[in-house]
């Protein structure tokens, strides 16, 4: 019995020097998914991940030189007529994607409104005054100043209204701007993801 006691003691000591989990050694440069701010929240928690998103963001978004051209202010030569830097675009749709609450489908309606701003900017050129479409923020749809409304996004009073399977409205008023929203938001792969923005109050 002795023996047996000191035998099973030896296993258990030599077991615990092992790890009793294998390991899975990583491959050098093996692309990892990314977990967005989206994944596992419900309708109104991706509306106010987005607002908060953007608005610490928003430097970095204008920053981006998506559209180039125009009367240097400084009285330098200055870059000719406006025109849209495509690669500059994909930089800033890429950024915003980042956020993790826009489809898309949004996405690329936002592409698309720099194709048709293009378009005017080769069929009237010009170079002085705001870039035609492109003379407000296409997300709040306002020339005015709306940071100071997205400074605390949780005393926002936000409205759900429920459109059918996978789609909801969610609304919301910015009292400093003056500007009710309203966003419609798709169910995608379990995913709640910000589909559509439109103002209310139009």
């Amino acid at each position: 019995m002795k023996v047996q006691t000191l035998l099973f003691l030896a296993f258990l000591i030599v077991g615990c020097k092992n790890d009793p989990t294998p390991t899975r050694p990583e491959k050098l440069g093996a692309p990892t998914k990314a977990v967005t701010p989206a994944q596992g929240q419900d309708p109104v928690a991706v509306t106010k991940s987005f607002l908060a998103w953007y608005r610490d963001h928003m430097t970095q978004l204008n920053q981006i030189e998506t559209i180039r051209g125009g009367i240097d202010p400084d009285g330098g030569p200055g870059e000719g007529n406006y025109h849209v830097d495509f690669k500059a675009v994909d930089q800033y749709i890429q950024l915003l994607r980042n956020s993790g609450c826009l489809s898309e489908r949004i996405l690329q309606r936002e592409r698309k409104t720099f194709e048709e701003g293009e378009k005017h900017f080769v069929a009237e050129p010009a170079n002085d005054g705001p870039p035609y479409g492109f003379e407000y923020d296409h997300f709040f749809m306002t020339q005015e100043a709306f940071e100071d409304d997205l400074a605390d996004v949780d005393t926002i009073d936000f409205t759900v209204r429920p459109m059918g399977e996978g789609n909801t409205h969610v609304t919301f008023y910015l009292p400093l701007t003056g500007i009710r929203y309203a966003y419609h938001l798709r169910r995608i792969d379990t995913v709640w993801l910000i589909d559509n923005i439109t103002r209310v109050d139009r």
